[in-house]
């Protein structure tokens, strides 16, 4: 049964964020809140929509984990409702399916589009907001991401348990890639080419000490992630490795400042800081701009992430950059703890440096602006093959 406090603060996050929702794409709702209608825990609710002729049913729901089987059959079980409700109305209506995910995937909108499409001629709406704020809409045939302003709970409250963030260190974030990206075009990836066969040969490629990274085995195999066979191991659950792995770095970012050009809006002697024949760049691109590096881009968004090694004045000052307190910064520097996650991977693309594909699929997760659609587009379009074989 669902009560208490905590499934009420959901429940009302969820009413925010609908709110928030409707404000974003340019409607207004009407006066009557969903709050204040009893029958919703039960079934629907009605969203009065000002600018907006027909009757909009919500159907709302607060949901652990993604799983596939139990989201799918709660989306079959609102549409069938919805469809026999619909009968009985005069005047045309749609459904909206606002669902609080304590942990957001990618695949629940793949879900809800596909119902979508078969059972209501693409005519189903739907909002999906998590813990972090962070929001994913579709209505009236408008698809959105945004954040919502404030997180429903405060980070010590949202932490995972210890062990998994330190599954997640930079360090073991490296080692990940080692695992994971080796065989992978040279185009994506410019750390080491040949997946490694024992605990000595990932200590070997990886440059990290052979105790550590038996250490990090450990941690990985008792989360569900590694299995062994003998000497050999292998990664599973790769999706959800994925989506811990955002989740770890929401919570526990790098060093960052926000930045802006005091010239222009390119990075002045970016290719003369940065030589392709360096061992190691200097500065290394990430998150929409390294995707359209690639090839990748699914959007024009301007996000850009530079990831640097130096202190931050320094950075700023070979390149011409200045503190950025703007709601809409024009770049990121990130520093991070372990250089090697992100500057051994690194590839030589278009005269600059940028992040590897694993690297950029995280970066753009995290972004508000369209970020899952582009990190689900990386997934199935290069890293799918790649993780599962197929």
């Amino acid at each position: 049964m669902k009560s208490g406090l905590k499934y009420r603060a959901r429940r009302h996050y969820l009413d925010q964020a609908l709110q928030e929702g409707l404000k974003e794409l340019g409607h207004r709702a009407g006066r009557r809140e969903l709050s204040d209608q009893p029958d919703a825990d039960s079934g629907f609710a009605i969203l009065p929509v000002r600018d907006h002729p027909e009757k909009i049913f919500v159907s709302r729901s607060v949901e652990g984990v993604y799983r596939s089987d139990r989201f799918r059959d709660l989306i079959g079980n609102r549409v069938l409702h919805f469809r026999a409700l619909s009968e009985k109305e005069s005047g045309d209506s749609q459904l909206l399916l606002a669902i609080f995910l304590e942990r957001y995937s990618p695949r629940a909108v793949v879900d809800l589009s596909e119902y979508s499409d078969q059972f209501l001629d693409g005519g189903l709406n739907w909002l999906i907001v998590s813990p972090d704020g962070r929001v994913v809409i579709r209505l009236f045939g408008k698809d959105m991401e945004f954040e919502i302003g404030k997180e429903l709970v405060s980070r010590p409250e949202a932490r995972v348990e210890p062990s998994r963030y330190s599954l997640f260190s930079e360090r073991n974030q490296w080692l990940l890639k080692c695992l994971l990206l080796p065989g992978i075009s040279l185009s994506y990836w410019g750390g080491p080419a040949d997946k490694p066969r024992s605990v000595v040969d990932l200590a070997e490629k990886s440059g990290i000490p052979q105790p550590a990274v038996s250490v990090f085995l450990q941690q990985a195999e008792v989360a569900g992630y590694v299995k062994r066979n003998g000497r050999s191991f292998r990664v599973i659950r790769h999706r959800e490795l994925l989506e811990e792995w955002s989740f770890a770095a929401k919570f526990n970012p790098p060093e960052n400042m926000n930045v802006r050009p005091i010239f222009g809006q390119s990075f002045e002697g970016w290719s003369r800081e940065n030589p392709a024949h360096r061992e190691q760049p200097s500065y290394v691109a990430g998150s929409h701009l390294a995707c359209h590096v690639m090839g990748l881009g699914r959007s024009n968004n301007p996000e850009k992430i530079l990831y640097v090694q130096d202190p931050f004045d320094e950075v700023m000052g070979r390149l011409d950059l200045v503190s950025d307190s703007s709601e809409s910064p024009w770049a990121k520097l990130i520093r991070p703890k372990y250089p090697e996650l992100i500057f051994r991977g690194a590839v030589w693309r278009e005269n600059i440096w940028i992040v590897d594909i694993l690297q950029a699929y995280l970066d753009v997760r995290l972004s508000p602006a369209r970020g899952m659609e582009q990190a689900e587009a990386i997934y199935m379009s290069k890293l799918r093959k790649q993780l599962e074989g197929r």
